[in-house]
């Protein structure tokens, strides 16, 4: 084949995830968008649950209400149920359960099926919504995923949850090329007393170099969750 007859295609990472078309009810004209989209996440069905705005995407359930709404990940449902004549319940992983009045039965079924369809179990798992974040992320310039922004990325997490208030805790670069400990990312978070070369010698009696690292804090009490 000639140089001429050769066909090239440059395809984006995020190609592999085409976003699917938006459905929204009959009766729904708004214009609704209540939280910022996740890079690779698009919303899939929009519309009203009596008096609330629902928006349902690739990865969320959310919805708007006069006194609140609700945030749910799809990886958060087990289960969808329906209580007759009309309320939706939404039973989470975390023990909460959600009780929407849908006004009429049948926008409740309709609900229903959109969130059984999103929720099934993948079969592949490259279905799962971090695969399409990740490939959305590799063609977005300014992500923070691998890029040399990262730090600062991190560092607004690490303010975020108060890190910086009670001087117990820092940010430790010393796996920024992973020689510490494979699994773990280039950043996380040790105590402030802890030297880099003490973590180094601890990691000697760690299966796979895997030591405590803070995860998360409570804004109220100051308790952590440590991984490892």
């Amino acid at each position: 084949m000639s140089e001429d007859d050769a066909s090239y295609t440059h395809v984006h990472n995020r190609d592999l995830y085409p976003a699917k078309k938006k459905v929204k009810d009959e009766d729904y004209v708004h214009e609704f968008q209540g939280f910022q989209l996740l890079h690779g996440e698009n919303v899939e069905y929009e519309g009203k649950i009596h008096h609330s705005h629902a928006s349902l995407s690739n990865y969320r359930f959310f919805v708007s209400m006069e006194e609140g709404f609700y945030n749910v990940p799809l990886c958060l449902v087990d289960a969808i149920e329906i209580y007759p004549p009309s309320v939706l319940q939404i039973f989470c992983k975390d023990a909460q359960v959600i009780k929407l009045d849908c006004g009429n039965p049948d926008s409740c079924k309709r609900w229903h099926g959109r969130l059984v369809e999103v929720t099934r179990p993948v079969k592949t798992l490259k279905e799962c919504f971090a695969f399409v974040y990740y490939a959305y992320c590799k063609d977005k310039k300014n992500s923070h995923l691998g890029a040399p922004g990262a730090h600062d990325w991190f560092n607004s997490e690490y303010h975020r949850l108060g890190m910086d208030l009670c001087q117990a805790w820092r940010i430790t670069e010393c796996n920024s090329d992973f020689s510490l400990c494979a699994t773990y990312p280039k950043l996380f978070i040790v105590p402030r007393t802890t030297t880099d070369d003490e973590l180094r010698e601890v990691v000697k009696f760690r299966t796979l170099g895997r030591i405590p690292a803070v995860v998360w804090r409570h804004l109220t009490n100051g308790c952590v969750i440590a991984r490892f």
